[in-house]
């Protein structure tokens, strides 16, 4: 470095700067009397500014200096680039440390001590701890390159802040006695700034030790690091940085004592963990222990559940995690009335109330939920209504508050009230009315027997008030029901104001309304005439020829008003019957012949009329499609007046009649004003029974219809049927195919098994054949398999499904019941299964397959690295249910062995994986699992056996080779091991690991040979 002209000068200007009077420093070296090189001059400026302004604009100087070096082999370069490396430390900026060491090396040698200095920090900060305790060593003795940057790198980077890394890289390396030793040394060697710093060491250096030891010899461990770690305050430089890492620690220790059932060191790491963890991480960590707890439950380890839960509540100390533990416990009780688990929600309950109580959770909440969920669960049953009683029961249980169950009963009668009159469901709001009885406590009985007649009184007024003559049956059925006979509320002045109503709403023309009080009047009288008339005369206007005949015996032929209805009967059944009816009997003759699909009567009928007005055109153009006279139909259609001709219903005729006629352009204009019009009918202006019964025309089956076999669109064709919510089996199937065409394989699914629930299905054998190519493509082998075998027992000679079964069978693993096939009398894959479960292979696949799709992608995209999610728990519920309602299903077994082991239950996921294996001997998958917890376990001779059985159904799998191979060494059976390290040689030739492992076996294998030989001599 090129000096000052005045030495003195420059010596002042350290000197100040060491004094830390920067002001006067900057005035001695900007004086226009010295000639400082200006790299120097910036260098120098740099140390002033990091101490002033920062270390950005330290930065900034560092640059310029280098802008203007004279040398870049000059001492002034190297000392600039370690500045910049200094800086990029300081900022924790691991790129620009990067740069500036490779920039340095360009001004100094490659060995150079403070490039291994700097090398480390960079280590140490990327965490890489082994590195740097390698390049700090290797940097030894460093050279200050000037009093300025000894006393700049000092002030910032202390000798005791480097030995104290040099420590914590040693503790992360796992050099944790020796170290401890030096930290316990330096605790009386350093002033107070660093008390902290080395306590905070000693202490991570007990608990690195303590997971070298078993979890139930660990506690003394995490006593002595926490006598360490309890008084360091969070603002500690380590901690700022490591609390999160260091928590960890003491969490996982929790949830391993929590999953062994140890709870020795639990108030001690609960305090660590309120000390240095966030509100938030507190919460995840407490949802994780109460998604364990609950996964006890689930999983039918009642007892260690009742365990844990009992230490949660005796061992943690009053605060937040205990806090958080209950409110999450309470939460995941809302998440299982969700999942409609009722037997868990009990369970889960049974074993947590003490505590939940003793924490103060608000309970009103959850009951309220509960009765939301019956009110939910009895609008969703139809007759049954066991589910909705199940809530109740345990409604009773939970809820011990005899003011509460009394609301909560009133409420039910208020929901039975809105049933009843907003939802039209009566027979629900009965049973729910008699639900809430059991509710209350015995002493507010009085007050909800009350409330109930109230309501009932309330609902009866309501009826009357809004002509709800249908309710009225149901009503006399709840006070059977409910015992409320002396509330008199019907009578006979009652039936009598329903008939005369039903009289006047009769000549109005309302007979709808009509019909419904007479149907009422009937059931309370059936002898009543003029009630029977009046249905008579209904039926008669509305085309129901088969109820006029019912009601015919009980009326009067002489009856004046009945004349032109015995006309039609009499007409009917003898078209020569004397004398002529009137216009009106020969058009519902007509439209009653149309109905019933025979064109010729209705014809003979339309003919014999005088005025041909718009009902008889329509009848002659119904009659004329009915007898397939295109050219007709045509000519007909045109003369339509305006309100038949936009009805769907016709159009769709004319339609038809344009393309047997090849008039495709008609058609397609046809075609869009029916789609855009497809909603446009209004039932309220239908003027005949015939027009009534068009009315029920599917637009959508025929858009789909007309998109795939005259348009050739098949996905239009879909999307029509599937805005259709009710379709014709035929349609079901067409739907099906539609869907499994367009890769929607869980709508075919749906449709297919809506179709086979047909016991007369025309084409069986082609949704059968359907449904197990949708199977098949999904990759549910089982479930196609039980689907072949059905289609075989209608096909028994198809070679072709022959061949597509045995797939399906080599696929799931049944390679010997291939050779079954040949046999007629053997069912292949559930030759294996006990004979009692055969018959609900059909009940398997209704119940499953698609809640399977769900559970395989689940476990699939990992969720065994969050073994306690929700998603994890509720799949575990899924295939609990599978298993106990279908023991035989292998692939359940299998995933719910998955599931165990992931959460950490060995033992049942053992129990589960023999299950798969049992009901599906070839299941590859379930041995390897099975030898792989073996080996977990160091139980190696298990492990070899499982491993053995995984060979015999693939002998080219090098991994499970090697595997065996290491489990026979472990039991010290080297031949064994030797053989295998073999097999695996000639799946993998060009191995060197496998070479040294052979060469090694070999000579354990002489070394063995030699020491018998030496101890028989």
């Amino acid at each position: 470095m090129v000096a000052f002209d005045s030495e003195n000068t420059l010596k002042m200007a350290y000197e100040h700067y060491e004094n830390g009077d920067y002001y006067q420093s900057r005035q001695l070296l900007v004086n226009e009397d010295n000639s400082i090189p200006l790299a120097d001059f910036y260098l120098y400026e740099s140390y002033l500014a990091r101490e002033e302004l920062g270390i950005k604009k330290s930065q900034k100087y560092l640059y310029q200096a280098l802008d203007q070096l004279a040398s870049k082999n000059s001492s002034t370069a190297y000392e600039i680039s370690l500045n910049l490396a200094f800086d990029a430390y300081l900022q924790k900026d691991l790129t620009a440390l990067s740069h500036a060491l490779i920039q340095s090396r360009h001004y100094t040698k490659s060995e150079d001590p403070w490039l291994y200095f700097f090398q480390g920090l960079l280590a140490y900060l990327k965490e890489n701890y082994s590195d740097a305790l390698t390049f700090w060593k290797l940097s030894g003795t460093k050279q200050w390159l000037s009093p300025w940057m000894r006393t700049s790198f000092q002030k910032h980077f202390s000798e005791e802040e480097m030995c104290l890394k040099f420590l914590h890289a040693e503790i992360e390396s796992g050099e944790v006695l020796e170290t401890r030793k030096k930290l316990q040394d330096l605790l009386n060697k350093y002033r107070c700034t660093y008390q902290d710093d080395i306590r905070y060491l000693i202490g991570l250096s007990i608990l690195k030790e303590a997971h070298h030891y078993p979890l139930t010899q660990r506690s003394p461990f995490f006593e002595k690091a926490w006598e360490y770690l309890r008084d360091i305050p969070n603002n500690n430089s380590f901690v700022l940085k490591e609390k999160t890492r260091v928590a960890k620690f003491f969490e996982k220790q929790v949830l391993q004592e929590v999953v062994q059932q140890n709870f020795s060191t639990l108030p001690i790491c609960a305090a660590a963990l309120e000390k240095w963890q966030s509100v938030d991480e507190l919460q995840s960590f407490c949802q994780e222990i109460a998604q364990f707890f609950k996964a006890l439950i689930l999983t039918d380890h009642l007892a260690e559940a009742s365990l844990a839960i009992n230490e949660f509540e005796k061992s943690l100390p009053e605060g937040l995690i205990k806090e958080q533990i209950a409110l999450n416990m309470h939460q995941q009780m809302h998440q299982i009335l969700s999942m409609e688990n009722i037997e868990l929600l009990d369970a889960y309950w049974e074993l947590s109330k003490d505590f939940l109580v003793s924490q103060n959770i608000s309970f009103p909440i959850f009951s309220q939920a509960i009765l939301n969920k019956l009110f939910e669960t009895i609008e969703q049953e139809d007759k049954s209504f066991t589910n909705s009683q199940a809530y109740l029961s345990f409604l009773q249980t939970y809820e011990n508050d005899p003011h509460r169950r009394y609301d909560l009963a009133k409420q039910m009668i208020q929901k039975a009230i809105s049933f009843w009159l907003e939802k039209r469901q009566s027979l629900k709001a009965i049973e729910l009315i008699k639900l809430a009885k059991q509710l209350p406590d015995i002493s507010e009985h009085g007050l909800l027997q009350d409330d109930i007649e109230q309501a009932v009184v309330y609902i009866h007024r309501n009826i009357h008030l809004e002509d709800l003559v249908e309710d009225f049956s149901n009503l006399q059925l709840a006070i059977a029901q409910l015992h409320l006979f002396h509330l008199n509320l019907f009578e006979e002045q009652d039936i009598s104001n329903q008939l005369a109503d039903a009289q006047y709403q009769f000549h109005q023309g309302h007979l709808s309304l009509a019909s419904k009080k007479i149907e009422w009047v009937l059931k309370n009288n059936p002898e009543d005439y003029i009630a029977r008339k009046i249905a008579a005369l209904i039926a008669f206007e509305e085309g129901r020829y088969a109820e006029i005949q019912q009601h015919q015996k009980y009326l009067n032929p002489s009856d004046k008003d009945l004349k032109d209805l015995f006309a039609f009967l009499a007409s009917f059944n003898s078209p020569s019957f004397s004398p002529e009816p009137s216009e009106n009997v020969k058009l519902k003759l007509a439209q009653t012949f149309l109905i019933r699909s025979q064109p010729e009567k209705a014809l003979f009928w339309l003919d014999k009329l005088v005025t041909k007005d718009d009902e008889a055109l329509l009848g002659y153009y119904v009659a004329a499609f009915q007898n397939k006279a295109w050219e007709k139909v045509l000519d007909l259609y045109c003369q339509l007046d305006f309100r038949h001709a936009h009805k769907s219903v016709l159009q769709a005729m004319c339609i038809q009649a344009c393309i047997a006629k090849n008039q495709l352009e008609k058609a397609d204009l046809l075609f869009n004003q029916l789609i855009s019009n497809r909603h446009g009918d209004d039932e309220t202006k239908i003027h005949s029974s015939l027009e009534k019964h068009l009315q029920h025309f599917n637009v959508d089956a025929f858009a789909a219809h007309y998109f795939l076999h005259i348009k050739k669109d098949p996905q239009d064709a879909l999307k029509a049927l599937k805005n259709s919510s009710s379709l014709p089996k035929e349609l079901l199937l067409q739907r099906a195919e539609l869907a499994f065409q367009s890769k929607d394989y869980y709508s075919s699914i749906l449709d297919l098994r809506a179709y086979l629930q047909f016991e007369d299905s025309a084409s069986r054998e082609k949704a059968l054949n359907l449904m197990a190519q949708n199977y098949f493509v999904l990759g549910h082998y089982e479930d196609c398999i039980i689907y072949y075998k059905k289609l075989m027992e209608l096909t028994p000679q198809n070679r072709y499904l022959e061949k597509t079964y045995e797939q399906a069978l080599t696929a799931v693993g049944c390679r010997s019941s291939i050779l079954a096939l040949a046999t007629p009398t053997i069912a292949p894959f559930e030759s294996k299964r006990r004979s009692g479960h055969v018959a609900n292979t059909h009940d398997l696949t209704e119940s499953i397959t698609l809640k399977l799709l769900e559970v395989k992608q689940w476990v699939s995209q990992g969720l065994l690295q969050h073994p306690y999610s929700e998603k994890f728990l509720s799949a575990y519920a899924i295939l609990k249910n599978m298993t106990e309602q279908y023991p035989y299903f292998s692939e359940g077994w299998f995933l719910k062995g998955q599931i165990l082991s992931g959460m950490q239950f060995h033992e049942a996921a053992k129990v589960s994986y023999a299950k798969a294996i049992e009901t599906c001997p070839s299941h590859i998958e379930a041995y390897k699992n099975l030898a792989s917890l073996y080996l977990l376990e160091n139980d190696f001779y298990n492990a070899s056996f499982y491993l053995k059985r995984s060979l015999e159904l693939s002998p080219h799998d090098k991994a499970l080779w090697v595997r065996l191979g290491k489990a026979y060494e472990s039991l010290n059976q080297f031949e064994e091991a030797l053989t295998a390290w073999h097999q695996a040689l000639l799946l993998d030739p060009h191995s060197n690991e496998f070479y040294i492992k052979i060469a090694h076996l070999t000579q354990c294998i002489l070394n063995e040979r030699v020491s018998y030989c030496m101890t028989n001599w």
